[in-house]
């Protein structure tokens, strides 16, 4: 049982680093020499990230530090989820006129990670992919409560976003799904509404 909760602590709590870093890494966004500091700080942390696969004394280190916020696939040698995040967004930032990447970027940052606690702790049944209805419902509704709420994106683009947004996030395999929501949300949102 203890083991349980520890999980369930480690999960909220990677949860919780993905909201802020996801947002911090937004609002930088929008800040004068941002280009400069999202650019220093995503090669390093790309770097650090291959490191790990090059370097077996760096990955002990590194594994020693993160261990219990890396998904299983991730401790073996496997890029973090934050590097995947955090390169989506680096890439959806410079391909993209700020409002898009901001957009996009928000439902990236908060409504995967609140599907994915809606799909943890919500009962539901499992969708071949593994996730669960409930988690994809919880995305779906957080990212219409982004994009029509907060956005002011008209109902029906705003709906058919959330299709194609939550059909990406529950088809995308699970190691870049952080990248490829932030890129397709953009390319969407751009294409159907900016």
């Amino acid at each position: 049982m203890i083991s349980f909760i520890k999980q369930e602590r480690y999960f909220l709590l990677r949860k919780l680093i993905h909201v802020l870093s996801g947002l911090l890494f937004i609002w930088i966004a929008g800040k004068y020499g941002s280009k400069i500091i999202l650019t220093s700080f995503i090669l390093i942390v790309v770097l650090l990230d291959l490191g790990r696969k090059l370097n077996p004394a760096w990955n002990r280190f590194f594994l020693k530090l993160f261990r219990p916020l890396l998904k299983t696939e991730e401790v073996t040698l496997k890029p973090a989820g934050a590097t995947m995040l955090w390169t989506g967004l680096f890439l959806t930032y410079i391909l993209f006129p700020l409002n898009v990447f901001q957009a996009s970027g928000m439902v990236a940052v908060l409504a995967d990670p609140l599907g994915a606690i809606g799909g943890r702790f919500i009962p539901s049944p499992k969708i071949k992919t593994g996730k669960s209805v409930a988690g994809t419902v919880t995305f779906f509704i957080i990212t219409l409560s982004i994009l029509w709420g907060y956005w002011n994106i008209p109902l029906f683009h705003s709906l058919l976003l959330c299709i194609i947004l939550s059909a990406v996030e529950l088809y995308s395999p699970d190691i870049i799904e952080n990248m490829v929501l932030s890129l397709a949300g953009a390319f969407v949102i751009k294409l159907l509404y900016a």
